[in-house]
């Protein structure tokens, strides 16, 4: 098995969705709004086989404060892996 891994695009959205879904055991029935990956302070990733996403993660944009001086600091998020 061959994986990339790339940044998702707006036309990932419905996969990640999916995926999400199937990792979290959420219902699947009629989503309250359209699949949305471009949020403020989020950046979505996912890894791919050939063309089916498998995996996704979120990195979430954080402040952390040492000495008083705010750094950049990535959270990890929404961590899905296919069945």
């Amino acid at each position: 098995m061959t994986l990339s891994v790339r940044r998702l695009e707006p036309e990932d959205a419905e996969a990640a969705r999916k995926l999400g879904v199937e990792a979290f055991g959420v219902s699947g029935n009629s989503p309250p709004s359209p699949a949305n990956i471009e949020q403020p302070g989020m950046i979505w990733f996912g890894a791919f086989e050939g063309e089916l996403l498998v995996g996704t993660v979120i990195d979430r944009e954080y402040d952390s404060y040492f000495g008083g001086v705010p750094l950049p600091t990535c959270g990890v998020a929404g961590v899905t892996v296919a069945a």
